[in-house]
């Protein structure tokens, strides 16, 4: 099982205004597009991602993102090995 890592070019605050370059009408439930690197995030080095909580507020709360269809939490991804 491998976790995701953050390399702490943006805010981890799922504002979309903090989401760099998200694929129109995917990442968020406005659909906006974003780009807007932020500089707030406190990150000196690459470190394994907190993973992404959203909320269930469509015209609010603490996120931006959907935790109904784009939650997410370590880990990420699962490598198996088969040897023939």
């Amino acid at each position: 099982m491998i976790n995701a890592y953050d390399a702490g070019t943006e805010a981890n605050d799922e504002l979309q205004a903090s989401i760099p370059q998200p694929t129109p009408a995917a990442n968020t439930r406005t659909g906006g597009v974003g780009g807007i690197v932020a500089t707030t995030d406190t990150a000196e080095k690459v470190h394994i991602h907190p993973g992404s909580i959203g909320d269930e507020n469509d015209t609010g709360g603490s996120s931006d993102i959907d935790n109904r269809v784009h939650r997410w939490l370590n880990p990420v991804a699962r490598i198996t090995v088969t040897i023939n």
